[in-house]
């Protein structure tokens, strides 16, 4: 009996090692010529690998957030547009957008308000479109933001940080991209999830007791791949989660679409002179 279950827990381990060694499927259309033979783990390295040639890029990112609360279901939903540029030496972010939120209460159109700002060395300006008026945050802010904000905007570190879970991608091809799939349900992805918050800030007792009070329904990624870059172009994120806090119930899902592109090619992020003199600090 052991004998036996020894050997099925070996069969499954090769069964996984042989998935993370296959090479990509080709979608329908894909001719031989256009077919690449690299498996998952080494277009993973290949990734980690060109990620150091990048020294900046642009990212377009559509999300929307909808919780439901309460046993009556009271639906917030909140939207974003943003465009998003990042460089790397010096590290530095620029991003504008607009961001809109309505409330199942709500008669009238969703309250919408643009946003921009300048993360730099220099520090933390932001522009908020209700009040008309830029201000700057205190150093220490601008700091951690100044990291979160590199990793989430940087597809190659958000691909890093899904590397252990890489055995359960499906590998598709097309003629000009990779494309990695990941379905799963349940809390596989919680730690995963903690780790991405801490990254973010110095996480708090709230931030913690929402975290032991979630229970992921499902998640779902799919990510393309440029064949000759091996620069991450596409990220699609959707996620479903249930959390408990206060006695009361919230359901939320998100969906978040991200592409990437304009690799190398943009000019060095600088606050302009006239946002830090119209800037109140904070």
């Amino acid at each position: 009996m052991k004998n036996k279950r020894w050997i099925t827990g070996v069969l499954a381990s090769v069964l996984l090692l042989s998935a993370c060694n296959d090479s990509a499927t080709p979608t329908d259309g894909v001719t031989k010529e256009q077919t690449s033979e690299l498996t998952l783990e080494e277009v993973f390295a290949k990734t980690q690998e060109k990620s150091a040639d990048i020294k900046n890029l642009q990212s377009e990112i559509s999300s929307q957030q909808t919780m439901l609360v309460g046993e009556e279901e009271m639906e917030f939903v909140t939207k974003s547009d943003t465009t998003m540029n990042l460089q790397t030496s010096p590290l530095a972010v620029y991003q504008k957008g607009t961001t809109s939120s309505s409330t199942s209460s709500d008669t009238g159109e969703p309250q919408k308000y643009e946003n921009e700002s300048y993360l730099t060395e220099e520090g933390f300006y932001i522009y908020d479109g209700l009040s008309d008026m830029w201000s700057k945050l205190p150093k220490e802010m601008s700091d951690k933001l100044l990291k979160s904000s590199t990793s989430q905007a940087d597809p190659s570190k958000q691909l890093q940080d899904l590397e252990e879970y890489k055995k359960d991608f499906t590998f598709e091809q097309t003629a000009n991209h990779y494309v990695l799939t990941l379905d799963s349900k349940g809390d596989q992805f919680k730690s995963l999830i903690e780790k991405q918050m801490k990254s973010m800030s110095e996480m708090g007792a709230g931030e913690q007791e929402f975290l032991d009070n979630m229970d992921i329904e499902s998640i779902h990624y799919v990510i393309e791949i440029d064949k000759k870059t091996f620069y991450v172009t596409k990220m699609d994120v959707q996620m479903a989660m249930n959390v408990e806090s206060n006695g009361q119930s919230m359901k939320i899902t998100q969906d978040m679409k991200s592409t990437y592109g304009k690799f190398n090619e943009l000019d060095e992020i600088k606050v302009p002179d006239d946002v830090k003199k119209e800037a109140n600090e904070l």
